[in-house]
């Protein structure tokens, strides 16, 4: 940064994790993939990532055409890979939280972060017919690619949170109506 210019700016969305020896060049954007991941030892171009519970991970292989500075993305991975993280973050940020004037929402699955997840969803649903992706093809991939496989098991990911999150919603009228104990 060259403390210059009030453009460079990175925007990280919530509960993102920059792993160690991480580059992010700016201006990036992550404000739309909460609870991503960028791997150690990536380097991130400046983009906007519109993929939630993603893994940014440097290339596996080296593709024609494709500019050797784009990551490999795995939209959803935290979710398929990695629950364990999400679950637990809930319960050590309500477990740490000292505010008595301000009531915080700790809760990952709620109606901004599912609406993020079928928005995803969609944009990756629309896409057939490529082995390798990017944001040409897929809006909101950022200065990644995916690959086919990485978006069947990313739809279907979402598919299934979306799901728990519904499920979530009519157990919770159920307890309020007395009709689950």
């Amino acid at each position: 940064h060259t403390g210059k210019a009030p453009d460079q700016e990175i925007w990280c969305g919530e509960g993102t994790f920059f792993g160690l020896g991480c580059n992010v060049k700016f201006p990036s954007d992550f404000t739309r993939s909460p609870y991503s991941i960028l791997a150690s030892g990536v380097t991130c171009l400046p983009q906007r990532l519109e993929f939630p519970f993603s893994l940014i991970n440097t290339p596996a292989d080296s593709i024609d055409g494709l500019s050797p500075s784009f990551n490999e993305l795995f939209p959803g991975w935290v979710l398929a890979q990695n629950i364990y993280m999400i679950k637990r973050n809930e319960g050590k940020y309500l477990a740490r939280n000292k505010a008595r004037r301000e009531e915080f929402v700790f809760e990952v699955f709620r109606p901004d972060t599912v609406r993020l997840m079928q928005d995803a969803r969609g944009r990756l649903a629309a896409a057939s017919g490529q082995d390798i992706y990017t944001s040409r093809d897929i809006p909101g991939l950022g200065k990644n690619y995916v690959t086919a496989a990485a978006v069947a098991t990313a739809i279907a990911t979402y598919d299934f949170y979306i799901g728990y999150y519904a499920r979530l919603g009519w157990k919770a009228r159920l307890e309020t109506a007395g009709l689950l104990a």
